[in-house]
């Protein structure tokens, strides 16, 4: 009898608490750092801004995502995640690529397009994919969806 009233109580507590799941946003990639590793491999390094609108803490499990440079693919991310944002804050994720130049297919017109991005001292990247966030062991897809330019100056 006493277990079933203590279910009722939680279950009512529960159901009158305003508890829901808002999703996770993607609002921006900040602080792109372009490092030259040796001749045949470069490291890009950024930080993905989310923001949980939620009041509790929401986790980050997995990050699937895709780095175009000059509409190239260059790299595909894979990576299993184990952070924590905070409730109704933002939070930076860290992103890192290795991209092996030997890796990259080389499309016709690649020295006309070399040849603009060095005068240009430009380059245009796009970073695209998903990355999981929840509770427990529902995770939800946040999209990823960002193009810039990288200043080479």
């Amino acid at each position: 009898m006493s277990k079933h009233l203590l279910f009722v109580c939680i279950s009512v507590l529960l159901l009158g608490c305003n508890i829901r799941y808002q999703d996770v946003e993607f609002k921006q990639v900040d602080t792109v750092i372009v490092e030259h590793t040796d001749d045949n491999t470069i490291v890009i390094d950024l930080f993905l801004v989310l923001h949980n609108p939620n009041t509790f803490g929401v986790d980050l499990s997995k990050a699937d995502l895709v780095l175009h440079l000059n509409d190239t693919e260059v790299t595909h991310l894979r990576q299993t995640l184990d952070a924590r944002m905070k409730p109704n804050a933002n939070f930076d994720l860290p992103v890192r690529f290795d991209v092996s130049l030997d890796d990259i297919e080389m499309p016709k017109g690649l020295v006309g397009t070399l040849l603009t991005t060095l005068f240009n001292k430009k380059v245009s990247y796009t970073v695209s994919g998903t990355i999981k966030a929840g509770k427990g062991r529902i995770k939800l897809p946040v999209s990823i969806d960002y193009s810039g330019d990288l200043d080479l100056t």
